[in-house]
C-alpha cells in the first residue's frame, strides 16, 4: 500500500511539472505566512548568533593563545564557517523585519541576494572543512589523494578564492538586475527571488550571462555534493573498521580513543546527510523557481537555511574539542559563582 502510495505521488509530481513547463497549467503556489517566517526564523538565528559569538570568543580566547591546536587551513575554514553563518543569521534577522515593516524594495532586494551569497560560501567552506578531516583521518594511498593531501593548503585557499569570487559577482549581478531590469517590469518586493531567476523577465542581452551563472553553479552542485557524499562516506567506514579492529584492545586508552572515534562517526553522518539534504533543497527551490513555481519570496528556503545553520553549529560544538572544553569551562565558573553567592 505504502509503494503505491509513494507511486502514485510522483506521478502526481512529474504531471503537475510537466504541465507547468508546458504552459498548459499554471504554476503552483507554496506560501508561507509572515508570521510564521517570524515564529521560526527568530529564536533560531538568534540562538545560531549567540552560538557564532561563543565560537569567536573560543577561536581569541585560550590558555595557549589564540585559536590554540587548530592549524591552517582549519582555523582558516573555521572562521570562514563561523563569519558566514554569522552573516547569514544576522541577514536572516533583518529580514523579518523588513518583511514585517514592508521595506524600500532596493533593501529588500539587496538583503535577498546577500542572503543567497551567504548560503552558498557556508555550503562550501562546510565541504572543505570536511575534506580536511577526511586528510586528517584517513590514511590515503592513491598517487592523486597523496598529492592533494601535500598540497591541501594551496588548494583549499584557491578554492575558497575562486568561490568567493564567483558568488560575489554573481551577487553583483542579481543586485544589478534587480535594481535596473526588475523595478522597471513593475514587480513588487516580495518576489524579487522568482523574478531574477526567471528568463521571461530577463533583457536577450543578460539571458547569456544568467544561463552562464546557473550552469557554473549547477556544476559547484553537482562537485559539492558529490565529494561530501565520498569523503562523509570513506570516513566513516574507515572509523567504524577502525573500531572494531580496537575492539579485540581492553585497555583504557582504547576504550576512551573508541568513545572519541564513535563520537566522530556520529558526527560525521549527520554532517553528510545534513550538507546533502540542505544542498539539494537549496539547488532544488533554484529549479522550482525558473520553471514558474511560486515560493512566498523565499521565505520557506530561509526558514530551511536557518534550521540548516543551527544544525552546523551543534554539530561543530560537539564535535571541535576547543569549543566542548571552553564550554566545560565556562560551566565550572558558572557553578563556582553560584556556590559563592549562595
Amino acid at each position: 500500500m505504502k509503494r503505491w502510495s509513494l507511486y502514485i505521488f510522483f506521478v502526481y509530481i512529474r504531471h503537475t511539472f510537466l504541465l507547468v513547463v508546458s504552459g498548459k497549467m499554471d504554476p503552483p503556489v507554496v506560501n508561507m505566512s509572515s508570521v510564521a517566517f517570524a515564529l521560526i526564523n527568530v529564536p533560531v538565528s538568534m540562538t545560531t548568533n549567540l552560538m557564532n559569538v561563543f565560537f569567536v570568543y573560543c577561536m581569541f580566547s585560550s590558555d595557549q593563545g589564540p585559536a590554540s591546536g587548530v592549524k591552517p587551513p582549519l582555523n582558516v575554514l573555521l572562521w570562514s564557517l563561523i563569519g558566514c553563518s554569522l552573516f547569514y543569521n544576522i541577514l536572516n534577522l533583518l529580514f523579518v523585519f523588513l518583511d514585517i515593516l514592508y521595506a524600500s524594495q532596493w533593501i529588500y532586494d539587496v538583503s535577498g541576494s546577500a542572503i543567497v551569497l551567504a548560503m552558498w560560501t557556508g555550503f562550501t567552506t562546510s565541504l572543505w572543512l570536511n575534506v580536511c578531516y577526511f586528510f586528517q583521518i584517513v590514511p590515503v594511498q592513491w598517487p592523486f589523494l597523496v598529492w592533494m593531501k601535500q598540497h591541501i593548503r594551496l588548494i583549499v585557499y584557491s578554492a575558497l578564492f575562486a568561490d568567493r569570487l564567483f558568488f560575489l559577482s554573481e551577487f553583483l549581478f542579481r543586485v544589478i538586475l534587480e535594481m535596473t531590469e526588475i523595478p522597471a517590469a513593475g514587480f513588487n518586493s516580495t518576489s524579487d527571488h522568482e523574478n531574477i531567476t526567471s528568463e521571461s523577465n530577463l533583457r536577450p542581452d543578460t539571458i547569456e550571462i544568467y544561463i552562464t551563472y546557473m550552469s557554473i553553479r549547477g556544476c559547484v552542485f553537482v562537485l559539492c555534493v558529490v565529494v561530501m557524499l565520498a569523503s562523509g562516506i570513506t570516513t566513516v567506514i574507515y572509523l567504524w573498521k577502525h573500531m572494531k579492529r580496537m575492539e579485540k584492545n581492553s585497555t583504557v586508552f582504547s576504550v576512551l580513543r573508541n568513545k572519541q572515534q564513535m563520537r566522530l562517526t556520529i558526527i560525521g553522518i549527520i554532517q553528510t546527510v545534513l550538507f546533502s539534504l540542505g544542498l539539494l533543497w537549496l539547488m532544488g527551490e533554484e529549479l522550482l523557481v525558473h520553471f514558474g513555481v511560486c515560493l512566498d519570496g523565499g521565505r520557506l528556503l530561509r526558514s530551511v537555511m536557518a534550521l540548516y545553520s543551527l544544525g552546523v553549529n551543534i554539530l561543530l560544538m560537539i564535535g571541535q574539542s576547543k569549543y566542548r572544553l571552553m564550554a566545560n569551562n565556562i560551566c565550572r565558573k558558572v557553578q563556582r559563582l553560584k556556590l559563592t553567592f549562595a
